[in-house]
């Protein structure tokens, strides 16, 4: 994609595009416009292609109870049949603690707000 030029390419403005990369990771692509250039735009190459607006995040909800967001993720738990399970904070201590003592085996992690920062951590 590196060489592909924007002009050479047949686009239908507000359709959907695929730009797929590196094998497998894939990026959903709309183009909204197209005109030429006037003396109020930048003329910086490395301004362009401009954002103009990202996919909101999901919220991602307990496994448990599917009320509340997720705050943990456990991994490798041998009383869930789900690897990863993700918990509200209510149903991760209630589940996996009596006492404040560990009920069973099982790594776990605060669910990040920002899920690429541990993408390489986690294999989610």
């Amino acid at each position: 994609m590196e060489t592909c030029r924007i002009d050479s390419l047949f686009l239908r403005f507000g359709f959907p595009w695929v730009y797929k990369h590196q094998g497998g990771c894939e990026h959903l692509i709309v183009f909204s416009e197209a005109r030429l250039i006037n003396c109020d735009d930048d003329l910086a190459v490395s301004t362009y292609p401009q954002i103009v607006r990202l996919r909101p995040i999901s919220s991602k909800f307990c496994m448990i109870c599917g009320v509340y967001n997720v705050q943990w993720i456990t991994l490798e738990h041998e009383r869930i049949p789900h690897n990863p399970c993700y918990y509200c904070d209510s149903c991760f201590k209630s589940y996996n603690y009596i006492d404040n003592k560990k009920v069973g085996n099982f790594q776990a992690y605060a669910y990040p707000r920002n899920i690429e920062a541990v993408k390489g951590e986690i294999d989610i």
